[in-house]
C-alpha cells in the first residue's frame, strides 16, 4: 500500500486528536466505520489489547467490495453478515498489514485528524 503524505503526518503525529471514536457496540455502526474507510484511525484490537495508528480499509460488506459510505439512510437497514477489513501501517521496509473478518476484534476505534 501507498500512503499519502497526510495518512504518514497523522501516522507520525504525537498529539492525535480523534474527530469520530467507538468503543464496544458502538463499532458495529456500518456507517460509522464507513467514515473511517481508507483512513488514518487508532484502533485498540480485542485480542491483545493493543493500540496502533493505522490506515484501516473495508474490504468487503456483504461480499460486496464496492462501498459508498455518503448516504448515512442507505445503511440503516443493512444486516451486517460477513465484514473483510485490512488496518495497515508502514514501515522501514514499506508497509505492514493485519486482515479481519469479525468487527468483534475491534475493541476501540477513533478517526484521527
Amino acid at each position: 500500500m501507498e500512503f499519502t503524505k497526510e495518512q504518514l503526518d497523522i501516522i507520525k503525529a504525537s498529539d492525535h486528536k480523534a474527530s469520530l471514536e467507538l468503543k464496544g457496540n458502538e463499532v458495529f455502526a456500518i456507517y460509522s466505520l464507513g467514515q473511517m474507510h481508507n483512513k488514518v484511525v487508532r484502533m485498540t484490537d480485542n485480542f491483545f489489547n493493543q493500540t496502533k495508528v493505522v490506515v484501516f480499509t473495508i474490504d468487503h460488506i456483504n461480499g460486496e467490495s464496492n462501498l459508498n459510505f455518503d448516504n448515512p439512510e442507505d445503511w440503516k437497514e443493512v444486516n451486517l453478515e460477513r465484514i473483510s477489513f485490512t488496518i495497515t501501517c508502514p514501515t522501514e521496509f514499506g508497509s505492514s498489514y493485519s486482515k479481519f473478518e469479525r468487527l468483534n476484534d475491534i475493541k476501540e476505534i477513533a478517526l484521527l485528524q
